[in-house]
């Protein structure tokens, strides 16, 4: 067990305006076909393959965006998963996780294997991810759309950010630059 004085001192530190580093895509868990650049904040990959951010969620109303810079078939995807969500498959393939495909027919919204709805296609641009880690939902927006949701989250446990890709090319903003879209009221940048 942590001493007090230990669990306090490390509590204050970001009070204290220590830096703390930022969330970026995670090098640890991604699948091999994935290629990180950008200080891990940029994914490529020329076939399936899924990365997880460095850090999660468990509770609270959050913020964060995936730029599109390149699209291969239907994919980039984007959305949140918990830890057991499997880096070689789609986005959306089980209750793991759930996700948003832009660049299909109608841009899909997939979970549990299945297509939730389809909220408009966009093949370039920005799309801001927004969950509420304690209510389970989440909600999308492209920068020339609105916001479409509350979808409910079926997974469990913490959530991470969540990008898939099948060629291509998309980068993510935590909130170490300026967001596109601004956020909700009540919702905060993922950090």
């Amino acid at each position: 067990m942590v001493p007090f004085r230990q669990r306090r001192f490390a509590t204050n530190v970001a009070a204290m305006g220590v830096a703390v580093p930022a969330t970026t895509l995670n090098p640890s868990d991604k699948a091999a076909a994935v290629t990180l650049s950008n200080g891990n904040l940029t994914a490529t990959s020329s076939s399936l393959g899924n990365v997880r951010s460095t850090t999660s969620k468990s509770s609270g109303s959050w913020h964060f965006e995936v730029t599109i810079n390149s699209t291969a078939s239907s994919y980039p995807g984007m959305g949140v998963a918990n830890a057991t969500a499997t880096l070689s498959n789609y986005i959306g393939v089980d209750n793991n996780s759930i996700g948003y495909y832009p660049p299909t027919a109608a841009g899909d919204v997939y979970q549990n294997n299945a297509i939730i709805a389809s909220i408009g296609q966009y093949t370039s641009g920005t799309v801001a991810i927004e969950i509420n880690a304690t209510t389970r939902q989440i909600w999308f927006q492209h920068t020339s759309g609105s916001r479409q949701g509350p979808y409910t989250i079926n997974a469990t446990g913490d959530l991470f950010a969540f990008v898939s890709l099948f060629g291509g090319q998309a980068t993510v903003n935590f909130g170490a630059s300026a967001f596109a879209i601004t956020p909700t009221s009540g919702f905060a940048a993922w950090g």
